[in-house]
């Protein structure tokens, strides 16, 4: 157990949600009370900085350094070689008064159809500068570019951009405006796209944008990180795992103590994400998420600190980071606080 480590990233699970939600939350499953148990006996909440993406690559490169476009690209089953690699994620531009606001468009499934037209017009349009679209099935997309001939830029995650204006994330860099051309000849592309007519005849949010950021190309030496393990559905994650020469499972294979006790040591579980609380609708299945979340995961995590199975097991999530040790659960004097207690505030 010496130096052992369990880090659990769980996108979501603490919000951020509207204050008048937080209130309104009610765990009442058999996770609820070892959850609360849990974050009330950990030490005082540290905060971490960046979104999810930035901290995968902080956790699983110990220079901090790796580009999330071909690691992720890595991850979704293609092969960057020696090309700089975008995340050209597709996006939802939305009129608001007198600028143009980032959104995200929803799940965005399309036929081998759609994706081979779809890189075609893009492809037809991007014929002499050296530069190929890959629209992978899981939903990624990627700009692949020759190294000679890639853009210089300074690009925001999208992530971050989402919700915000469009003129705000727009990248910078000496071949900003050159691309900034290009990003707007792809929206037109894309407006009179098949893809879009049929999206907006099923009642979904056209693909109307791509957000282009993580620009950059694997390290020659390949990545180094603490972990020997790490459980994950997450593409980046699997994909800087692979470049650390590391093994990368589905969460629901850790899952039970007898699993976890084979791969003891510096252990990495990314669960899966909650959705955003953006109304009613989306709140009622963010607390059926965050439900199940406890219900699944409390008690094992309970279970693993009381047999000592890591000698730390870190809970993270929404920019705070829970450390809890073999002594942990002695604290008494930190009484157990309601779940919504530890709520992010949107």
């Amino acid at each position: 157990m010496s130096g052992s480590l369990l880090h659990v990233l769980a996108p979501g699970l603490l919000g951020p949600l509207p204050a008048q939600a937080a209130a309104d939350v009610r765990l009442d499953g058999p996770g609820a009370a070892p959850a609360e148990l849990l974050l009330s006996r950990a030490r005082r909440p540290t905060p971490v900085s960046g979104g999810l993406s930035q901290r995968l690559v902080q956790l699983l490169d110990d220079k901090g350094r790796v580009a999330v476009g071909p690691a992720r690209a890595l991850g979704d089953g293609l092969h960057p070689g020696r090309h700089v690699v975008f995340c050209a994620d597709p996006v939802h531009l939305v009129p608001d008064r007198d600028q143009l606001r980032i959104m995200s468009p929803g799940p965005v499934s399309l036929s081998p159809a759609d994706r081979r037209s779809l890189q075609q017009d893009v492809q037809g349009y991007f014929a002499d500068e050296g530069f190929t679209l890959q629209l992978q099935a899981t939903g990624g997309w990627y700009l692949f570019c020759d190294p000679e001939r890639a853009p210089q830029l300074d690009t925001v995650p999208l992530e971050q951009a989402l919700g915000t204006s469009l003129r705000d994330g727009l990248p910078d860099g000496p071949d900003a405006a050159h691309w900034i051309r290009h990003l707007n000849a792809i929206q037109m592309l894309l407006h009179a796209s098949p893809l879009n007519v049929s999206r907006q005849a099923a009642g979904l949010s056209p693909v109307n944008g791509i957000w282009l950021w993580g620009g950059g190309a694997l390290p020659a030496n390949g990545v180094c990180n603490r972990f020997n393990a790490v459980f994950s559905h997450d593409a980046l994650a699997r994909g800087l795992a692979a470049a650390s020469g590391i093994p990368c499972e589905p969460p629901e294979t850790w899952h039970g103590s007898a699993a976890v006790d084979r791969t003891a040591g510096q252990v990495l579980l990314q669960t899966e994400a909650l959705v955003p609380v953006t109304d009613g609708e989306s709140f009622v299945r963010w607390q059926h998420q965050a439900g199940s979340w406890c219900d699944r995961w409390a008690p094992v995590l309970l279970q693993l600190l009381r047999r000592r199975s890591f000698a730390r097991i870190c809970l993270e999530s929404e920019g705070r980071r829970f450390l809890l040790g073999p002594h942990s659960l002695r604290a008494f004097w930190r009484r157990p606080r309601p779940f919504r207690h530890w709520l992010v505030a949107a």
